[in-house]
């Protein structure tokens, strides 16, 4: 997630590459990657929005315990 955060300070962030790295963790089980990626596509933030798959990456940071995922 580290790499995710240096992205987005940057004046002009590469979303793509942010996306990339969100669902590479994810994939990988980083909870705090499934949570961030999971906001963004309930929300249609740099990707197009997709309830589905957010609602899926919700389910596996709320698995892990992840508090905010917990209480979305």
């Amino acid at each position: 997630l580290l790499t995710v955060r240096k992205e987005l300070k940057k004046n002009k962030p590469d979303f793509g590459r942010a996306v990339r790295l969100l669902t590479r963790a994810a994939t990988k089980g980083d909870a705090g990657a499934a949570y961030a990626l999971a906001t963004w596509y309930l929300f249609g933030n740099h990707v197009d929005q997709d309830y589905r798959e957010g609602a899926r990456l919700l389910k596996q940071a709320a698995a892990a315990n992840i508090p905010d995922a917990l209480y979305d």
